[in-house]
């Protein structure tokens, strides 16, 4: 704060407030209290003030910092004292708050030579590396100076501020959406055939005229009230431009109808852009200015509806919601009561330096503070994901980490400061020792070494699983097994029938009883020998014939061959359905011959142990295995074999297409390929499926693995 002790004895002068200042009445503040405004012409700003700087500036002629001190000083009990607050105290203390404020806002005469200018220039000069990184999120590129211009075109533009027209615009909105439903799937349709490079230009070019004619809206309305419009130009954000126009005059309007008037006029003519184009396109028919008004109709509502209502971004939105509220500077001052709130919340101090709200008001700016922190991380994610992808890896690597810092670990670090700062109160309270503990004992889990288990997805699968085929094309008589069913050796799996085969076998039948009886009757009649050899030939072949026959029949009910778990079967296998020799009905698995392929990432190789594991199964009623170690692989897999275990069919290694359009999948880091073998004595019978290895790893704590992972993907993503 500025000193206002007496220095050798002479009272301190105060410095000279500029001449060209105007001090005018503002809107009451949310608690009724009365505003004032300080208007600085040189750089068309403004800057809201109180009643307590309103009457320091009102007793700024005294001239020295003890009479300023003295006319501040509260005459009876004041609000923001304390019991150990003297009147005089409290006064010398409102002086130095009035005099550090107008030195801060540069509202005093400069009363420095050359040098001093020049050092002035050099401390308030941003530095090489805020440029680089800040320099490009947002700056402005003032083009135009319209206000003559608008003056002298708003006569022409008073008929879109009455109220016939505003009538009119509601009517045309209700029966432009009316009929658009009436045409809702032609709209959908021509909306989604516009997703091209093609589509993208045409929006892009109905996106300048309507933002155009956005910022008209607000220079219009600010010239209707009596404002000035000194400059129109472009902004850029994170290099996008966005067109703008100065209001800045609003804030000299006490009626805070007219100030949201302005900040709302930009969206009032987007939105009755879209009515006008909705409208037309629903009458005109198909041709080039049916499809300029969809262009301009869809990025009306979508940049009204999605952008310039968006309350967490200083657009339009931002501006009606702190002028509907009442509160200047929203975005400062909910994070400051946010900051307050979590300081309560945590270590259950009341600082009096919060500012007063009432209730209700003070959870809707705390909770408005939060979600605006968890829109702004997510939108810088987006943002540097997008430079991420379109500029080179490096460069995307290094300014997210650098707005990480700047957005999040620098701020984390400024309010420990304060904590620290305020140590002493926070140790005192019940709360503050709690939360400091947990907080302690927490920090200290973190680097405790621990963890000697390893989670790696892997697969149980039979060493050389027996593959069942249908001994002939026949049609499916029964099912009798699922996926995953346990069979002993024996059971029946599938029945099938063959017409050919029946038919075969009962002419067969036919055949061996007539040659039956031809023989019964040669055995009553004396007949040659050579004639009875023969019969009897001819019944051993028919005979012969029938038992193939009917072993070839029963070969059609399929049995399994030992005992194991079913997999495989196609879901379309059921009754009455024709199978053929070459389509496999299951595969039949011995669990006295599996084997567990574990995928090892990359950044485990360095933790992992060799030695026995346990393998979990992702069915819940299978039983779980211990497993021995057989071989690990000495190099990295090239594609995934076990395609259950991609990413895109819901697996964990992460996968992508191979190059060049193949079918295979390609993991995109690195892994090595674990086999085991299961221990299978007295824990069951496991069949074939995915699940999670848990294998042997060194100790490591967790800021540890963090900084080793973080690093590795910086080093994976950035190429290095």
């Amino acid at each position: 704060m500025t000193d206002v002790a007496m220095q050798d004895g002479e009272p301190k002068p105060l410095p000279a407030l500029r001449e060209e200042l105007t001090i005018l009445p503002a809107s009451a503040d949310h608690f009724g209290r009365p505003r004032w405004m300080i208007y600085d012409p040189v750089r068309h700003c403004y800057f809201s003030i109180g009643e307590q700087m309103f009457r320091a500036l009102n007793a700024w002629g005294s001239g020295t910092a003890e009479a300023l001190a003295l006319a501040l000083k509260p005459s009876g009990s004041a609000p923001d004292s304390t019991p150990h607050q003297d009147a005089a105290s409290l006064g010398m203390a409102r002086a130095e708050a009035a005099l550090a404020f107008v030195a801060k806002n540069e509202l005093i005469k400069p009363a420095m030579d050359a040098e001093g200018h020049a050092e002035r220039w050099r401390k308030g000069r941003k530095s090489l590396l805020s440029y680089a990184t800040h320099g490009y999120l947002f700056f402005k590129i003032p083009l135009l100076r319209p206000d003559a211009f608008l003056r002298w075109s708003y006569p022409a533009m008073t008929m879109f501020f009455a109220r016939w027209f505003h009538i009119t615009l509601f009517v045309a909105a209700a029966l432009a959406l009316y009929l658009t439903s009436r045409q809702w799937d032609v709209f959908v349709h021509t909306l989604l055939n516009f997703f091209s490079v093609e589509g993208f230009i045409y929006y892009g070019l109905a996106l300048v005229g309507v933002k155009v004619l956005h910022e008209l809206g607000h220079a219009f309305t600010a010239i209707r009230y009596g404002c000035r419009v000194p400059t129109m130009g472009v902004a850029f954000m994170v290099l996008m431009p966005l067109l703008y126009t100065d209001v800045t005059d609003a804030w000299k309007l006490q009626d805070k109808r007219k100030r949201l008037c302005i900040n709302a006029a930009g969206i009032c003519v987007e939105l009755a852009i879209a009515v006008i184009a909705t409208l037309m396109w629903t009458f005109l028919s198909d041709g080039p200015l049916r499809v300029v008004c969809f262009f301009v109709a869809t990025v009306s509502w979508a940049m009204s509806l999605f952008v310039n209502l968006n309350p967490f971004m200083k657009f339009d939105g931002y501006h009606l919601a702190a002028d509907a509220l009442g509160i200047a500077n929203l975005q400062g001052r909910s994070s400051a009561l946010a900051r307050w709130w979590m300081r309560k919340v945590l270590f259950g101090i009341e600082p009096d330096r919060a500012e007063p709200f009432q209730t209700a008001m003070r959870g809707d700016l705390i909770t408005y503070a939060i979600c605006m922190r968890i829109y702004r991380i997510f939108l810088l994610l987006v943002i540097y994901l997008l430079v991420y992808h379109l500029a080179f890896k490096a460069l995307g690597i290094v300014l997210f980490v650098v707005e990480i810092l700047f957005f999040i670990a620098l701020p984390i670090w400024r309010e420990m400061r304060v904590w620290w700062a305020e140590r002493t109160v926070i140790w005192r309270q019940k709360r503050g020792r709690h939360t400091l503990l947990i907080t302690a004992f927490l920090a200290t889990l973190c680097f405790i070494p621990f963890g000697t288990k390893m989670r790696l997805p892997a697969v149980l699968e039979s060493a050389q699983p027996t593959i069942i085929f249908a001994p002939e094309a026949a049609q499916m008589r029964a099912v009798h097994v699922q996926n995953g069913d346990l069979v002993q050796r024996g059971d029946v799996l599938f029945e099938l029938h063959s017409d050919t085969l029946a038919f075969d076998v009962a002419q067969a039948e036919a055949r061996h009883d007539l040659q039956r009886v031809l023989l019964s009757r040669q055995a009553v009649q004396a007949t040659a020998r050579a004639q009875r050899l023969v019969l009897e030939g001819e019944f051993r072949a028919a005979t012969e014939r029938l038992d193939g026959l009917k072993k070839q029949q029963q070969r059609l009910v399929i049995r399994a061959g030992f005992s194991g778990v079913i997999t495989d079967v196609p879901p379309g296998l059921m009754p009455g359905v024709f199978v053929s020799q070459s389509n496999p009905l299951a595969r039949l698995h011995d669990p006295r011959r599996q084997q567990i392929i574990g995928y090892l990432p990359e950044e485990g190789v360095e933790r992992y142990r060799s030695g026995a594991a346990h393998f979990v199964p992702q069915n819940v009623f299978w039983p779980s295995l211990t497993a021995s170690y057989l071989d690990r692989e000495t190099t990295g897999i090239e594609v995934l074999s076990h395609l259950e275990l991609a990413s895109l069919h819901g697996g964990a290694i992460e996968v992508e297409p191979e190059a060049g359009g193949g079918k295979q999948l390609v993991p995109t880091k690195g892994h090595y390929r674990l086999r085991y073998a299961p221990v299978v004595e007295d824990q069951g019978t496991v069949g074939e499926g995915i699940g999670t290895l848990l294998v042997d790893a060194k100790r490591k704590s967790i800021a540890t693995r963090l900084v080793e992972r973080v690093v590795f993907v910086l080093r994976r993503e950035s190429g290095f």
